[in-house]
């Protein structure tokens, strides 16, 4: 064997490594949170967002030059070890460009279908939320404070809403109390979330979804109350932790008036 292509072959099995480095640190950042091995802002902020993109920009520059000794050490037997070298990171980085285009398309993490006046949370999901979660406001504002929402800084949630989310609406319902309570909360249980408290009399049901990855909690509260004859049920999803919930929060309520509604 030609020693420069065994030796081309060793440097680009390295490339290969260093270019599978940061999905390496992102499943670990995710899994070691979901586990509880250490805190979010460890496994999403430092593995994930500086580690995760730190690497997948060595792993560019290192794929870069994988195509490069391969082209004069042999590129038609090196070329696959050159293409995932480079493939990796790119898919990475177009990732995280993703993630930063979302964060600033949803600037917030508390989406509601009526804030006037607004869902609030039991007691028990308040106790579940901490006192480092996310606070729950009557007339919550915009605090993310960065330029890629500085838009939206000091916007009440309501305004914010309508920008963002402009499906998230009350849902009108007929029939009977019992009918639209056992219908709402069929809806909660059908879209994976799981009921913390309910309050028949009063028309409430509070409940929590848990994401796949990290495990973040977001809590949903939903309510139903009458009106002109009928029902209308609202609903409030906000996460636990973090700041732009990346449209998560939208998609579950739009997701949930949708399935009530029927």
């Amino acid at each position: 064997m030609n020693p420069a292509y065994k030796g081309a072959q060793h440097l680009l099995r390295l490339t290969v490594l260093l270019g599978l480095a940061p999905v390496l640190l992102i499943v670990a950042g995710a899994v070691g949170t979901k586990l509880g091995l250490w805190g979010w802002r460890f496994g999403f902020g430092t593995l994930m967002v500086q580690g995760g993109s730190g690497f997948a920009f060595l792993g560019l520059i290192a794929g870069l030059a994988a195509f490069y000794v391969a082209a004069f050490a042999g590129f038609r037997r090196l070329w696959p070890l050159a293409a995932v070298s480079l493939l990796v990171p790119v898919l990475v980085i177009g990732g995280f460009a993703s993630l930063k285009a979302n964060a600033k398309r949803f600037p917030g993490h508390d989406i509601a279908t009526n804030w006037t006046p607004a869902l609030t949370f039991s007691d028990r999901v308040m106790a579940l939320r901490g006192p480092d979660s996310n606070p729950v406001h009557a007339d919550p504002r915009s605090v993310l404070n960065n330029k890629q929402t500085e838009n939206w800084l000091d916007r009440r949630a309501e305004v914010i809403n309508a920008g963002i989310c402009p499906s998230a609406k009350p849902v009108r319902l007929d029939g009977e109390r019992q009918a639209a309570y056992t219908r709402v909360k069929t809806a909660l249980a059908d879209q994976g979330l799981t009921i913390l408290a309910e309050n028949p009399d009063a028309g409430a049901i509070d409940a929590v979804a848990e994401s796949f990855w990290f495990g973040f909690k977001d809590d949903v509260a939903a309510r139903i109350r009458p009106e002109g004859g009928g029902w209308t049920v609202d609903l409030r999803s906000i996460s636990r932790v973090g700041g732009s919930d990346l449209g998560a929060n939208c998609a579950r309520v739009t997701e949930l008036s949708d399935a009530i509604a029927g």
